[in-house]
C-alpha cells in the first residue's frame, strides 16, 4: 500500500491503516513532499522516521513514487497529481470535503466518508454546496479513530498527576477569542477543582497564560489533541470540530457557541454536551451548566455514535472493501 504524505496531520488517518495492513502482511510505503506548513514532513522528519521504525513502513521522497497498481491512499485528494495508479482511495478529513470533493471526485477509485450523516451536510463553500452523489462513495468510518490511547503514557508525557482532574480547553481562532469571557471560564473551572490544559494549534501562534499547562501540536501520532481529550474529565470548545473526538472518546463537553456558523449541529444536542449560546454568562451560570453533566454515562454517547458516527474497526472495513472491488 502507498500513502501520499504532504502533511503530518494525515498520519492520524494513515497509520491505523498501516497497522491493519501489517496484520495482513501488506507492506506500506509513505511518499512525502514538503508543504512548507507548520505540519510539513520536512520540518518533522525525525518524528516521521521514528514512526516509520515503530510501525514498520518505508519512507521515500515523492520523486521515488513509481507507476504502480498498488492501493494508494490520499486525504481529500491532496497529492493526486503525483499518483499514476488508478487504484486510489481518498479519505475525507473533518469537513474539508465540502470544498475539495469536486476537485477529486472523478479522479479516484474510492472515496471514504465516515457515515451517511456526513454526506447529508449542506455546508456552503464560496456560495455553493457540494452534492455527494458519486457512485464511488462508501460510508465506512474513519481510520483516525482506530487508535488505542494509553492514558498512562499520555499523562506521563505531559507530566500530569493521577490525583488531579483535568479540563482541556481547545482554544479558538484569534478571530473568535475576543467574544469569549475567559476570566469567568477560568474562575468557574478553578472553583470546580480542575487543573486547566490549554490546547492550541501550532499555526495559531498564541498561548493562554491563565492555564496550568499550554500545549500545541507536540506530536502527531497518536495526536496530542486525542490524547488530551481521552485523559480529560471535561473538554471546553468554541465550535471546534473536536466535538467528534469528544463523542467518540466519550468525554463530556461544554461548548461556547461563538462562531458565525455551526458545523455538524446535531452532535451538540446530546446530553453529554452543554451548548452555551448566551454570551453574558457568569461563574454561577457555568457551575450550574457543569452540574448538568454529572450523571452522564456511556449509553448516552453510544446512542449518538450509532446515529451519527460509526462503529470501531474502520481500517478493517476500508481495507476489506478496497481489496474486494
Amino acid at each position: 500500500m502507498n500513502f501520499i504524505l504532504p502533511e503530518m496531520t494525515f498520519l492520524r488517518y494513515f497509520i491505523p491503516l498501516v497497522i491493519e495492513g501489517n496484520k495482513r502482511n501488506i507492506k506500506s510505503n509513505f511518499y512525502w513532499y514538503p508543504s512548507n506548513k507548520y505540519n510539513c514532513p520536512r520540518k518533522n522528519m525525525q518524528e516521521l522516521i521514528n514512526l516509520s521504525n515503530k510501525f514498520n513502513f518505508n519512507l521515500f521522497e515523492i520523486s521515488k513514487l513509481q507507476d504502480t497498481q498498488d492501493l494508494t491512499f490520499l486525504v481529500e485528494g491532496v497529492g493526486l497529481d503525483y499518483v499514476k495508479s488508478k487504484n486510489t482511495v481518498s479519505l475525507t478529513c473533518n469537513i474539508d470535503y465540502n470544498a475539495l470533493y469536486p476537485r477529486y471526485k472523478d479522479k479516484v477509485k474510492h472515496i471514504i466518508f465516515p457515515s451517511k450523516y456526513f454526506t447529508e451536510q449542506k455546508i456552503s463553500y464560496k456560495g455553493k454546496c457540494a452534492v455527494f452523489d458519486s457512485d464511488n462513495i462508501s460510508c465506512l468510518g474513519s481510520p483516525k479513530y482506530d487508535v488505542e490511547i494509553d492514558g498512562c503514557r499520555a499523562k506521563s508525557k505531559f507530566n500530569l498527576n493521577d490525583n488531579d482532574k483535568y479540563c482541556t480547553i481547545i482554544l479558538p481562532k484569534l478571530r473568535d477569542a475576543k467574544s469569549i469571557n475567559f476570566n469567568v471560564i477560568i474562575k468557574s473551572l478553578k472553583t470546580l477543582g480542575y487543573k486547566i490544559i490549554a490546547k492550541n494549534r501550532a499555526k495559531e501562534g498564541y498561548s493562554f497564560q491563565e492555564a496550568d499547562i499550554n500545549i500545541n501540536d507536540e506530536y502527531w501520532f497518536p495526536h496530542s489533541t486525542m490524547d488530551l481529550i481521552h485523559i480529560s474529565d471535561l473538554v471546553i470548545t468554541f465550535g471546534s470540530l473536536a466535538i467528534k473526538e469528544c463523542l467518540m472518546l466519550k468525554t463530556k463537553i461544554i461548548n461556547f457557541d461563538v462562531k458565525p456558523f455551526k458545523l455538524l449541529p446535531e452532535l451538540y444536542t446530546g446530553n453529554f454536551c452543554v451548548d452555551i449560546k448566551d454570551k453574558n454568562y457568569t461563574e454561577d451560570d457555568l457551575i450550574r451548566y457543569h452540574s448538568l453533566l454529572q450523571n452522564i454515562n456511556n449509553f448516552q454517547f453510544d446512542e449518538y455514535i450509532k446515529k451519527y458516527m460509526f462503529p470501531p474497526n474502520s481500517s478493517k472495513r476500508i481495507l476489506d472493501h478496497c481489496q474486494s472491488v
